[in-house]
């Protein structure tokens, strides 16, 4: 049986072809879910029925690229561009390297190894421009989120968060939440229940709040909160609005609710989060659809079936590395667990395993992606080796005046 190295993107398309060719979804369809032009998937599809999910994979993979430059030439650009370049911008050095060195490399090659040599140059600011954002065309393209803290009881003077997650195309609300804070599990919780309800959207569009984006020390943009780690593993991407009038579907739905709701839960006498979700669930949500929803431009449902691969309890969960200590244990949160002997794994002391924590609580550990058997046991519990104290010496023995030997030395020495 042969086995394919893919990647969580090429794995995600392949039930997109297998819709495509069973007649599930038109070849429209399946070039946007895939954002692909029509002629491109109308190419990858013959191939996938001719050669399977293995024609997915690029032909090129692991092979070296024709056009690599080669690494004495770039050591001498980058000499260059220390020494006698060191205050060019990109495209001056690019002209300069070709008239004066002989040397032929594209600016943007250039501007890539300043970046990397910490070569600060002049850049011109472009002013900003705005201008009015079209609707997506279907519905499950693109969903806004966003969180507003606002006194949502009027009777108690504690500020609350309302996740909200709005279509782009329609301004269907698909899922409203009253929660304490924008943390990591409660948004984990509310995108759980989201898309077991919905499907994968392709795009979830949301500010640059440290939940959704770290920014502090990333210059690189190589790391990643654990909701965005959740979503890639899902499939979907996620992108972050440089203004909140960029997101202004959601803002100004939040306006709405702020007028609406805050007055017909006080008339209802809602007074309790878990009240206020029972009645977003029950009634409010569909009322306000039925209001202020509008229909899409063109007819369908973009969302994507969650697969067999997509464990979502263990994708919505917190991840932190621990070490299996000599005893088999690791520590987490200040709570003890014991891993068992017969794993399907192979582990041993000092190996990195991921701890991996549910919004409800639940803990599951691994390593490798292979699910480890384990118990929590309390810290009194734990086996430690006895320490036998050391035996006090004794004093030194003396004998009796009768003793034998006492009577032969004092006969000796006489």
């Amino acid at each position: 049986m042969e086995i394919l190295s893919m990647s969580m993107k090429e794995i995600n398309q392949i039930s997109i072809f297998e819709r495509l060719i069973e007649g599930d979804v038109t070849l429209e369809e399946a070039a946007i879910q895939l954002e692909l032009s029509i002629r491109q998937v109308s190419r990858k599809k013959k191939r996938f029925k001719e050669k399977g999910p293995k024609s997915l994979i690029h032909g090129n993979r692991g092979k070296p690229s024709p056009r690599k430059t080669d690494p004495e030439k770039i050591a001498r650009i980058q000499n260059l561009l220390k020494e006698k370049y060191y205050d060019f911008g990109p495209t001056l050095a690019s002209e300069f390297l070709l008239e004066h060195e002989g040397i032929k490399i594209h600016k943007e090659v250039l501007r890539l190894y300043m970046k990397t040599l910490n070569i600060a140059y002049k850049q011109r600011r472009s002013k900003s421009y705005r201008k009015c954002r079209k609707r997506r065309n279907k519905f499950g393209y693109m969903v806004q989120l966003d969180g507003s803290i606002h006194m949502w009881f009027e009777d108690e003077q504690k500020y609350y968060v309302m996740l909200l997650f709005i279509d782009n195309a329609t301004g269907t609300i698909l899922h409203m939440e009253l929660i304490d804070a924008e943390s990591t599990k409660n948004l984990m919780s509310a995108t759980h229940t989201y898309i077991k309800r919905f499907g994968r959207p392709l795009l979830i569009y949301t500010d640059q709040g440290s939940v959704y984006k770290v920014n502090i020390n990333n210059k690189e943009k190589d790391k990643f909160t654990q909701y965005q780690k959740a979503l890639k593993k899902l499939g979907i991407r996620l992108i972050h609005a440089k203004s909140p009038e960029a997101k202004g579907r959601v803002e100004r739905s939040f306006r709405t609710h702020q007028d609406r709701l805050v007055k017909e839960m006080r008339i209802r006498d809602i007074k309790t989060t878990e009240e206020a979700n029972a009645f977003f669930n029950s009634y409010y949500i569909t009322k306000h659809n039925k209001k202020f929803a509008k229909e899409a431009a063109q007819s369908g449902d973009l969302h994507r079936p969650v697969e067999k691969c997509h464990d979502l309890d263990l994708i919505f969960s917190t991840e932190e590395t621990r070490i299996i200590k000599n005893d088999w244990t690791i520590q987490y949160e200040n709570r003890l667990f014991q891993l068992e002997k017969k794993q399907i794994a192979h582990i041993r002391p000092k190996n990195e395993i991921i701890v991996h924590e549910h919004f409800d609580g639940d803990i599951r550990l691994s390593i490798r992606n292979i699910q480890l058997n384990f118990k929590e046991i309390q810290k009194q519990d734990r086996v430690r080796l006895a320490v036998i104290p050391m035996k006090k010496s004794q004093s030194t023995y003396i004998p009796p005046k009768d003793h034998p030997w006492r009577l032969t030395n004092s006969l000796f020495f006489k």
